[in-house]
């Protein structure tokens, strides 16, 4: 099962098993089936509940925020997630605001899906990574999965939660296959859980060193992790699914080493994170994030503002050498 194929997967169960839920989108439905093909054939099976939108994010994102006050269960489907921008006010002062404003008596379970990050050539508008914006507003949970996690269930979860939700699709794990504790011991691995937080234990022995990440980043956590095993420092790979709130225990309850690197493609959710855990754990952390500048479309510059692997492994090997 492949990252993109569990979305289509989960989107479809969620659609099969219960009526109230609607997708909705720009350029979703049949033959097209979305940008990135996660709802391909939804809509041929499941007419008037996968409906194509107008380009308008905040009239989407708006459509969707009274549709859960009447009941439903709307998923929103938001092609890339620099057009997140366009409805921060639904958003921030919308769906995460009704319930407390209406002292508790309505819900507004909206569930947003959006692709996001860069390595795909696409430019500064359509590359961005912006859910760190989004981390101090109150009522909103991030949910980004990596390809260590099942993100079709995870969708679901998301769905029959009883509050807003951004679901965050990194780009570059669409065509990735999932990882299993077989998968991971096929590499050398050994993969353990707790709750949304998959460790990746190094094979190349004990280690006071772990990366922490999420998303789109756990590919190449896991690249820069094996090249410093092969050097003689040998690190772990924790990844998260919960981007907010962070689930702080069930990292600590993974996190064994004083010597913490996070890596992020967005710029600001590490800066929380690693506070979190000095505050805690009293680990010495260091972060690896983009630079503080516009993505460009061509690669190679691309690669010089985005984190990569030799970026982690760098940060990685400091911690341990």
């Amino acid at each position: 099962m492949r990252y993109l194929g569990s979305l289509n997967r989960g989107l479809r169960s969620l659609l099969e098993s219960d009526d109230r839920v609607i997708l909705l989108g720009e350029d979703i439905e049949d033959p097209y089936g979305g940008a990135f093909k996660v709802t391909r054939n939804l809509s041929r099976d499941f007419p008037g509940r996968v409906l194509n939108t107008p380009i308008s994010e905040s009239a989407i994102v708006g459509m969707a925020g009274g549709l859960a006050l009447r009941g439903f269960r709307p998923i929103v489907e938001i092609m890339f997630s620099d057009f997140l921008t366009l409805a921060v006010d639904q958003i921030v002062n919308g769906l995460t605001k009704f319930e407390s404003m209406y002292n508790g008596q309505v819900k507004c379970p909206v569930v947003i899906r959006t692709a996001t990050g860069g390595g795909r050539g696409y430019g500064p508008t359509h590359s961005q990574s912006l859910e760190s914006l989004f981390w101090n507003v109150p009522g909103l949970d991030i949910v980004a999965p990596s390809h260590l996690h099942n993100p079709g269930e995870l969708l679901r979860q998301a769905v029959d939660a009883d509050h807003p939700t951004l679901f965050v699709e990194h780009k570059r794990l669409y065509p990735e296959v999932l990882w299993t504790t077989e998968t991971a011991a096929a590499r050398g691995w050994c993969m353990s859980r707790e709750g949304g937080t998959v460790r990746l234990h190094s094979p190349h022995g004990p280690t006071e060193a772990a990366i922490v990440t999420y998303g789109g980043m756990a590919p190449l956590a896991i690249e820069a992790a094996e090249e410093a095993g092969r050097a003689g420092y040998p690190v772990d790979v924790i990844a998260v699914s919960q981007a907010k709130p962070f689930d702080l225990t069930g990292v600590l309850k993974v996190l064994a080493p004083e010597q913490v690197v996070i890596a992020e493609e967005s710029r600001g959710w590490g800066a929380e994170v690693s506070c979190q855990i000095t505050e805690v754990a009293g680990a010495e952390v260091i972060r690896v994030q983009a630079k503080d500048a516009s993505i460009p479309a061509a690669p190679g510059l691309e690669a010089s503002v985005l984190p990569g692997v030799k970026e982690i492994y760098q940060a990685a090997i400091s911690r341990v050498a």
